[in-house]
């Protein structure tokens, strides 16, 4: 991990330096042509760096190298919430398969050691009653949301659900349940924003459906969410 630290900080000097000295030389001699000649390296340097972490790295310096993944994504104007939905799969996959060559099954966690984490904007947006934090029994039932399908499932399995209002409380919830796995539903941004801050717990990314606009009315395909379990459950 030490070799690693050097490493991406000798990168980032080195992608710094280089963009200081395109930048100076193109304002210097007021050419537009060099400042697009001088970024074409940085480019193709920052992409083979990105390949190389995301095929060869264990998921944690992943999530380390984010920032230059990121960045590449903006300058180049890719898809940003396809490339986020690539990261996701990517560390759900090997989230999996990290626990199968460390405990040699899947199946290794008790119903009590796993917490599913919910975002509120599932929740019908004019329903008077507050499901956040321990008060998923406060939902009526009445078929306007998905969130009477949880309870159904939080019963059916023994685990712990949860409705959080935002990513500090989901960081909250995860102190105070201490949780062996979790399961989070979420958008692209705050998924990878709570997979980069959760560390020495396994986490499964479920994104939801956004079919009323961001954060609002939005759903969840529950069987993505019982196939996990059926498959972590022993």
């Amino acid at each position: 991990m030490k070799r690693f630290y050097i490493i991406t900080g000798t990168l980032f000097l080195f992608f710094a330096l280089w963009t200081t000295l395109v930048v100076f030389l193109s304002v210097h001699y007021n050419s537009w042509g060099l400042l697009v000649i001088g970024f074409v390296p940085l480019f193709a340097s920052l992409l083979f760096v990105n390949l190389i972490l995301s095929v060869c790295c264990v998921l944690g310096t992943l999530f380390l190298a984010y920032p230059i993944m990121e960045l590449t994504a903006n300058m180049l104007r890719l898809d940003f919430d396809r490339f986020r939905r690539e990261i996701i799969n990517y560390s759900n996959h090997h989230t999996l398969a990290g626990i199968e060559k460390e405990q040699g099954s899947i199946k290794v966690y008790k119903s009590s050691d796993i917490l599913v984490l919910l975002p509120h904007c599932l929740q019908n947006s004019e329903c008077l009653y507050k499901v956040t934090w321990d008060k998923l029994d406060n939902c009526r039932s009445c078929g306007k949301c998905c969130i009477p399908v949880f309870t159904s499932l939080r019963d059916k399995y023994g685990i712990g659900i949860v409705v959080v209002s935002g990513g500090t409380a989901a960081r909250e919830i995860i102190k105070q349940k201490r949780p062996k796995f979790i399961i989070a539903v979420a958008c692209e941004n705050d998924l990878i924003s709570g997979l980069r801050d959760v560390k020495g717990i396994p986490v499964i990314a479920v994104l939801n459906k956004r079919t009323s606009g961001p954060c609002r009315d939005t759903t969840v395909d529950i069987s993505v969410i019982e196939s996990y379990l059926d498959r972590i459950i022993k």
